[in-house]
Protein backbone atom coordinates (compact mmCIF):
# COMPACT_ATOMS: atom_id res chain seq x y z
CA UNK A 1 0.00 0.00 0.00
CA UNK A 2 1.21 3.50 -0.79
CA UNK A 3 2.06 5.89 1.99
CA UNK A 4 -0.91 8.23 2.48
CA UNK A 5 1.32 11.20 1.73
CA UNK A 6 1.83 9.59 -1.67
CA UNK A 7 -0.72 11.14 -3.98
CA UNK A 8 -3.01 9.06 -6.18
CA UNK A 9 -5.88 10.06 -8.41
CA UNK A 10 -7.72 6.92 -7.31
CA UNK A 11 -10.39 7.32 -4.64
CA UNK A 12 -8.68 7.03 -1.25
CA UNK A 13 -10.61 6.51 1.96
CA UNK A 14 -9.73 7.66 5.44
CA UNK A 15 -8.77 5.14 8.14
CA UNK A 16 -8.68 4.88 11.91
CA UNK A 17 -7.58 2.08 14.24
CA UNK A 18 -9.88 -0.77 15.36
CA UNK A 19 -9.17 -0.76 19.10
CA UNK A 20 -7.41 1.23 21.79
CA UNK A 21 -3.72 0.59 22.53
CA UNK A 22 -1.23 2.17 24.91
CA UNK A 23 2.50 2.63 25.45
CA UNK A 24 4.50 3.78 28.48
CA UNK A 25 8.00 5.20 28.50
CA UNK A 26 10.28 8.11 29.31
CA UNK A 27 9.97 11.47 27.59
CA UNK A 28 13.14 12.39 25.68
CA UNK A 29 13.26 16.00 26.86
CA UNK A 30 11.24 15.94 30.09
CA UNK A 31 12.82 12.78 31.46
CA UNK A 32 9.47 11.87 33.04
CA UNK A 33 7.61 8.58 32.70
CA UNK A 34 4.55 9.12 30.52
CA UNK A 35 1.81 6.96 29.08
CA UNK A 36 0.07 7.47 25.76
CA UNK A 37 -3.15 5.81 24.66
CA UNK A 38 -4.41 5.69 21.08
CA UNK A 39 -8.13 5.24 20.40
CA UNK A 40 -10.33 5.10 17.27
CA UNK A 41 -11.77 8.40 16.06
CA UNK A 42 -14.60 9.34 13.65
CA UNK A 43 -14.02 10.20 10.00
CA UNK A 44 -12.85 13.77 9.35
CA UNK A 45 -11.82 14.24 12.97
CA UNK A 46 -8.10 14.09 12.24
CA UNK A 47 -5.43 13.30 14.81
CA UNK A 48 -6.39 15.00 18.07
CA UNK A 49 -4.30 15.07 21.23
CA UNK A 50 -5.49 15.51 24.83
CA UNK A 51 -3.73 15.62 28.17
CA UNK A 52 -5.70 13.26 30.39
CA UNK A 53 -9.32 12.24 29.97
CA UNK A 54 -10.86 15.71 29.99
CA UNK A 55 -8.11 17.94 28.63
CA UNK A 56 -8.69 20.39 25.79
CA UNK A 57 -8.67 18.85 22.34
CA UNK A 58 -5.49 19.89 20.53
CA UNK A 59 -5.74 19.02 16.83
CA UNK A 60 -2.52 18.10 15.05
CA UNK A 61 -2.67 20.99 12.59
CA UNK A 62 -0.20 23.80 11.84
CA UNK A 63 -2.22 26.31 13.86
CA UNK A 64 -1.61 24.23 17.01
CA UNK A 65 2.20 24.28 16.73
CA UNK A 66 3.76 26.41 19.46
CA UNK A 67 7.42 25.33 19.15
CA UNK A 68 9.46 23.61 16.45
CA UNK A 69 12.97 23.70 17.90
CA UNK A 70 14.52 20.30 18.68
CA UNK A 71 11.02 18.73 18.45
CA UNK A 72 7.49 19.57 17.28
CA UNK A 73 5.29 20.82 20.11
CA UNK A 74 1.57 21.59 19.92
CA UNK A 75 -0.52 23.41 22.48
CA UNK A 76 -3.75 25.15 23.43
CA UNK A 77 -4.78 27.35 26.37
CA UNK A 78 -1.44 26.89 28.10
CA UNK A 79 -1.34 23.09 27.69
CA UNK A 80 1.57 21.70 25.65
CA UNK A 81 2.39 18.29 24.24
CA UNK A 82 5.96 17.84 23.07
CA UNK A 83 7.69 15.52 20.58
CA UNK A 84 4.69 14.44 18.49
CA UNK A 85 6.62 13.92 15.23
CA UNK A 86 7.37 10.20 15.53
CA UNK A 87 3.75 9.29 16.29
CA UNK A 88 2.60 11.54 13.44
CA UNK A 89 5.06 9.87 11.07
CA UNK A 90 3.87 6.41 12.12
CA UNK A 91 0.22 7.34 11.55
CA UNK A 92 1.04 8.82 8.16
CA UNK A 93 3.15 5.85 7.14
CA UNK A 94 0.36 3.39 8.00
CA UNK A 95 -2.46 5.49 6.57
CA UNK A 96 -4.12 6.31 9.90
CA UNK A 97 -5.97 9.60 9.36
CA UNK A 98 -8.24 9.83 12.39
CA UNK A 99 -6.97 9.12 15.86
CA UNK A 100 -7.53 10.18 19.46
CA UNK A 101 -4.28 10.48 21.39
CA UNK A 102 -4.43 10.78 25.17
CA UNK A 103 -1.24 11.57 27.07
CA UNK A 104 -0.89 11.64 30.84
CA UNK A 105 2.01 14.10 30.67
CA UNK A 106 3.37 16.89 28.50
CA UNK A 107 5.45 14.74 26.14
CA UNK A 108 5.12 11.48 24.25
CA UNK A 109 7.33 8.55 25.25
CA UNK A 110 10.66 8.50 23.42
CA UNK A 111 10.54 4.68 23.31
CA UNK A 112 13.62 3.67 21.29
CA UNK A 113 14.01 7.10 19.65
CA UNK A 114 12.28 6.11 16.40
CA UNK A 115 8.77 5.68 15.04
CA UNK A 116 8.99 1.88 15.15
CA UNK A 117 7.25 1.42 18.56
CA UNK A 118 4.35 3.63 17.40
CA UNK A 119 4.11 1.64 14.16
CA UNK A 120 3.94 -1.56 16.21
CA UNK A 121 1.20 -0.07 18.39
CA UNK A 122 -0.94 0.85 15.40
CA UNK A 123 -0.40 -2.47 13.67
CA UNK A 124 -1.49 -4.22 16.86
CA UNK A 125 -4.61 -2.05 16.98
CA UNK A 126 -5.52 -2.84 13.38
CA UNK A 127 -6.62 -0.46 10.66
CA UNK A 128 -10.27 0.24 9.86
CA UNK A 129 -11.46 1.96 6.65
CA UNK A 130 -13.98 4.80 6.88
CA UNK A 131 -16.45 6.21 4.38
CA UNK A 132 -14.92 9.70 4.12
CA UNK A 133 -12.44 10.45 1.37
CA UNK A 134 -8.93 11.77 1.83
CA UNK A 135 -8.33 15.37 0.76
CA UNK A 136 -5.32 15.51 -1.57
CA UNK A 137 -2.91 18.44 -1.68
CA UNK A 138 -1.52 19.39 -5.09
CA UNK A 139 1.51 21.65 -5.10
CA UNK A 140 0.86 24.41 -7.68
CA UNK A 141 4.41 25.80 -7.99
CA UNK A 142 7.78 25.59 -6.20
CA UNK A 143 7.52 26.53 -2.52
CA UNK A 144 10.48 26.82 -0.19
CA UNK A 145 12.04 28.03 3.04
CA UNK A 146 15.54 28.64 4.36
CA UNK A 147 18.72 29.48 2.49
CA UNK A 148 22.48 29.02 2.19
CA UNK A 149 23.38 25.60 3.58
CA UNK A 150 20.01 24.89 5.26
CA UNK A 151 16.91 24.88 3.12
CA UNK A 152 13.86 22.91 2.05
CA UNK A 153 11.51 23.19 -0.91
CA UNK A 154 8.71 21.30 -2.61
CA UNK A 155 8.01 21.34 -6.35
CA UNK A 156 5.01 20.03 -8.32
CA UNK A 157 5.06 16.30 -9.11
CA UNK A 158 2.61 13.54 -9.90
CA UNK A 159 3.60 11.55 -6.82
CA UNK A 160 5.12 12.22 -3.41
CA UNK A 161 8.90 11.98 -3.26
CA UNK A 162 11.66 13.08 -0.88
CA UNK A 163 15.26 13.88 -1.84
CA UNK A 164 17.40 14.76 1.16
CA UNK A 165 21.02 15.77 1.68
CA UNK A 166 22.53 15.82 5.15
CA UNK A 167 26.10 16.99 5.52
CA UNK A 168 28.02 17.49 8.73
CA UNK A 169 31.70 18.03 9.42
CA UNK A 170 31.68 15.30 12.06
CA UNK A 171 33.42 12.21 10.61
CA UNK A 172 30.70 9.86 11.85
CA UNK A 173 28.04 11.63 9.76
CA UNK A 174 29.82 13.22 6.80
CA UNK A 175 27.58 13.62 3.75
CA UNK A 176 24.52 11.37 3.40
CA UNK A 177 22.15 11.60 0.42
CA UNK A 178 18.98 9.71 -0.46
CA UNK A 179 15.97 9.98 -2.74
CA UNK A 180 12.84 7.99 -1.94
CA UNK A 181 9.33 7.47 -3.24
CA UNK A 182 7.52 6.23 -0.12
CA UNK A 183 5.53 3.04 0.17
CA UNK A 184 4.10 1.56 3.34
CA UNK A 185 6.43 -1.43 3.14
CA UNK A 186 9.61 0.61 2.72
CA UNK A 187 8.51 3.08 5.41
CA UNK A 188 7.98 0.32 7.99
CA UNK A 189 11.19 -1.55 7.17
CA UNK A 190 13.62 1.19 6.20
CA UNK A 191 12.62 4.51 7.77
CA UNK A 192 10.39 4.04 10.82
CA UNK A 193 13.24 2.34 12.81
CA UNK A 194 15.69 5.24 12.22
CA UNK A 195 16.52 6.80 15.60
CA UNK A 196 17.09 10.36 16.73
CA UNK A 197 20.70 11.31 17.34
CA UNK A 198 22.76 13.75 19.38
CA UNK A 199 26.37 14.64 20.13
CA UNK A 200 27.90 13.66 23.45
CA UNK A 201 29.64 17.06 23.62
CA UNK A 202 26.26 18.86 23.60
CA UNK A 203 24.63 16.83 26.35
CA UNK A 204 25.66 19.13 29.20
CA UNK A 205 24.35 22.26 27.50
CA UNK A 206 21.06 20.59 26.53
CA UNK A 207 20.38 19.37 30.05
CA UNK A 208 21.20 22.75 31.58
CA UNK A 209 18.59 24.25 29.25
CA UNK A 210 16.00 21.64 30.28
CA UNK A 211 16.28 19.42 27.20
CA UNK A 212 17.34 15.80 26.68
CA UNK A 213 16.68 15.01 30.35
CA UNK A 214 15.43 11.57 29.31
CA UNK A 215 18.03 10.93 26.64
CA UNK A 216 19.98 7.69 26.92
CA UNK A 217 21.70 5.02 24.86
CA UNK A 218 18.32 3.27 24.72
CA UNK A 219 16.56 6.06 22.81
CA UNK A 220 19.26 8.12 21.10
CA UNK A 221 22.20 7.49 18.81
CA UNK A 222 24.98 9.12 20.85
CA UNK A 223 27.86 10.41 18.73
CA UNK A 224 31.27 10.59 20.36
CA UNK A 225 34.48 12.03 18.92
CA UNK A 226 35.16 9.27 16.41
CA UNK A 227 32.24 6.83 16.60
CA UNK A 228 28.74 6.29 17.94
CA UNK A 229 28.51 4.87 21.45
CA UNK A 230 25.66 2.49 20.61
CA UNK A 231 25.98 1.53 16.96
CA UNK A 232 23.78 2.11 13.92
CA UNK A 233 20.77 0.29 12.43
CA UNK A 234 21.64 1.59 8.94
CA UNK A 235 24.85 3.07 7.56
CA UNK A 236 22.85 6.24 6.69
CA UNK A 237 20.58 6.21 9.73
CA UNK A 238 21.13 9.93 10.35
CA UNK A 239 19.60 11.09 7.07
CA UNK A 240 16.86 8.46 7.34
CA UNK A 241 15.84 9.95 10.67
CA UNK A 242 15.75 13.42 9.11
CA UNK A 243 13.33 12.05 6.51
CA UNK A 244 11.25 10.39 9.25
CA UNK A 245 10.91 13.71 11.09
CA UNK A 246 9.99 15.43 7.83
CA UNK A 247 7.18 12.95 7.18
CA UNK A 248 5.83 13.54 10.68
CA UNK A 249 5.89 17.31 10.27
CA UNK A 250 4.29 17.25 6.80
CA UNK A 251 1.48 15.14 8.25
CA UNK A 252 0.27 18.33 9.96
CA UNK A 253 -1.19 19.32 6.57
CA UNK A 254 -3.72 16.50 6.91
CA UNK A 255 -3.75 15.05 3.41
CA UNK A 256 -1.81 13.17 0.72
CA UNK A 257 0.66 15.38 -1.15
CA UNK A 258 1.51 15.52 -4.86
CA UNK A 259 4.97 17.05 -4.76
CA UNK A 260 8.71 16.41 -4.61
CA UNK A 261 10.38 17.60 -1.40
CA UNK A 262 14.05 18.51 -1.80
CA UNK A 263 15.95 19.40 1.37
CA UNK A 264 19.45 20.09 2.65
CA UNK A 265 20.21 20.08 6.38
CA UNK A 266 16.66 21.00 7.31
CA UNK A 267 15.11 20.30 10.71
CA UNK A 268 11.82 20.75 12.52
CA UNK A 269 11.90 24.55 12.29
CA UNK A 270 12.41 24.58 8.51
CA UNK A 271 9.96 21.70 8.05
CA UNK A 272 7.33 23.79 9.81
CA UNK A 273 8.18 26.86 7.73
CA UNK A 274 7.53 24.76 4.63
CA UNK A 275 4.20 23.54 6.02
CA UNK A 276 3.07 27.12 6.62
CA UNK A 277 4.34 28.23 3.20
CA UNK A 278 2.34 25.43 1.54
CA UNK A 279 -0.77 26.56 3.39
CA UNK A 280 -0.30 30.12 2.20
CA UNK A 281 0.47 29.14 -1.38
CA UNK A 282 -2.73 27.10 -1.58
CA UNK A 283 -4.82 29.93 -0.18
CA UNK A 284 -5.64 28.02 2.98
CA UNK A 285 -5.44 31.08 5.23
CA UNK A 286 -7.07 33.85 3.21
CA UNK A 287 -9.34 36.33 4.93
CA UNK A 288 -11.99 35.88 2.22
CA UNK A 289 -12.36 32.12 2.73
CA UNK A 290 -13.61 29.97 5.58
CA UNK A 291 -10.85 27.38 5.90
CA UNK A 292 -12.13 24.05 7.25
CA UNK A 293 -9.64 21.81 9.02
CA UNK A 294 -10.28 18.30 10.26
CA UNK A 295 -11.89 19.35 13.53
CA UNK A 296 -12.70 23.06 13.23
CA UNK A 297 -12.51 26.11 10.99
CA UNK A 298 -9.09 27.74 11.06
CA UNK A 299 -10.40 31.30 10.94
CA UNK A 300 -13.73 31.27 12.75
CA UNK A 301 -17.32 31.93 11.65
CA UNK A 302 -19.41 35.09 11.34
CA UNK A 303 -22.58 33.07 11.95
CA UNK A 304 -23.10 29.61 13.40
CA UNK A 305 -24.82 28.65 10.13
CA UNK A 306 -22.53 30.61 7.78
CA UNK A 307 -22.10 27.61 5.52
CA UNK A 308 -25.78 27.36 4.59
CA UNK A 309 -26.08 31.15 4.41
CA UNK A 310 -23.39 31.18 1.73
CA UNK A 311 -25.28 28.50 -0.20
CA UNK A 312 -28.38 30.74 -0.06
CA UNK A 313 -26.32 33.72 -1.21
CA UNK A 314 -25.07 31.75 -4.24
CA UNK A 315 -28.64 30.65 -5.00
CA UNK A 316 -29.91 34.25 -4.99
CA UNK A 317 -27.18 35.24 -7.41
CA UNK A 318 -27.98 32.38 -9.77
CA UNK A 319 -31.76 33.01 -9.69
CA UNK A 320 -31.07 36.62 -10.69
CA UNK A 321 -30.32 35.27 -14.17
CA UNK A 322 -34.09 35.07 -14.68
CA UNK A 323 -34.18 38.87 -14.81
CA UNK A 324 -37.03 39.63 -12.42
CA UNK A 325 -38.41 39.26 -8.89
CA UNK A 326 -39.77 35.81 -8.09
CA UNK A 327 -42.96 34.82 -6.25
CA UNK A 328 -42.18 31.27 -5.13
CA UNK A 329 -40.72 29.09 -2.38
CA UNK A 330 -37.35 27.54 -3.24
CA UNK A 331 -36.61 24.34 -1.33
CA UNK A 332 -33.15 22.80 -1.75
CA UNK A 333 -30.87 20.15 -0.28
CA UNK A 334 -27.10 20.19 -0.91
CA UNK A 335 -27.51 22.06 -4.18
CA UNK A 336 -24.77 24.08 -5.87
CA UNK A 337 -24.28 26.28 -8.91
CA UNK A 338 -24.93 23.46 -11.39
CA UNK A 339 -28.30 22.51 -9.87
CA UNK A 340 -29.20 26.17 -9.38
CA UNK A 341 -28.74 26.74 -13.10
CA UNK A 342 -30.78 23.64 -13.97
CA UNK A 343 -33.62 25.15 -11.92
CA UNK A 344 -33.26 28.51 -13.70
CA UNK A 345 -33.54 26.83 -17.11
CA UNK A 346 -36.52 24.75 -15.97
CA UNK A 347 -38.34 27.87 -14.74
CA UNK A 348 -37.68 29.61 -18.03
CA UNK A 349 -39.12 26.71 -19.98
CA UNK A 350 -42.17 26.35 -17.74
CA UNK A 351 -43.08 30.04 -17.99
CA UNK A 352 -41.83 30.78 -21.48
CA UNK A 353 -39.74 33.65 -20.15
CA UNK A 354 -37.23 35.62 -22.15
CA UNK A 355 -34.52 37.87 -20.78
CA UNK A 356 -36.13 41.25 -21.34
CA UNK A 357 -33.83 44.15 -20.66
CA UNK A 358 -36.66 46.12 -19.06
CA UNK A 359 -36.68 43.79 -16.06
CA UNK A 360 -32.94 43.81 -15.36
CA UNK A 361 -32.90 46.95 -13.21
CA UNK A 362 -35.74 45.61 -11.06
CA UNK A 363 -33.92 42.28 -10.68
CA UNK A 364 -30.76 43.94 -9.41
CA UNK A 365 -32.76 45.87 -6.81
CA UNK A 366 -34.60 42.74 -5.68
CA UNK A 367 -31.37 40.75 -5.31
CA UNK A 368 -29.75 43.48 -3.23
CA UNK A 369 -32.70 43.66 -0.86
CA UNK A 370 -33.03 39.89 -0.48
CA UNK A 371 -29.31 39.34 0.10
CA UNK A 372 -28.67 42.26 2.44
CA UNK A 373 -28.50 40.06 5.57
CA UNK A 374 -26.39 37.44 3.83
CA UNK A 375 -23.67 39.51 2.14
CA UNK A 376 -21.05 38.94 4.87
CA UNK A 377 -21.09 35.19 4.22
CA UNK A 378 -17.86 33.92 2.70
CA UNK A 379 -16.93 31.10 0.39
CA UNK A 380 -15.64 27.81 1.78
CA UNK A 381 -12.40 25.93 1.43
CA UNK A 382 -11.09 22.73 2.97
CA UNK A 383 -7.59 21.78 3.96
Amino acid sequence: MALPLLFSDAVMRQHTIRKAVSLEGVGLHSGKTVRVMLAPAPADSGIVFRVGERGDAIPAVPESVVDSHYATTIGKNGTRIQTIEHLMAAASGLGIDNLEVRVDGTELPAADGSAKPFVQMMLAAGRMPQSARLRPIRIPHPIGAGGNGRWIQIVPAETFRISYTLDNEHPVIGTQVLSWTPTEESFVAEYAPARTYGFLKDLGFLRKSGRALGGSLDNTIVIGKTATLNGLRYSDEFVRHKVLDLIGDLALLGGPIAGHVIARNAGHALNFELVVAIQRALGLALDNTIVIGKTATLNGLRYRDEFVRHKVLDLIGDLALLGGPIAGHVIARNAGHALNFELVVAIQRALGLDRRAALRAAAVSAVKEAAEALVPARRLATT
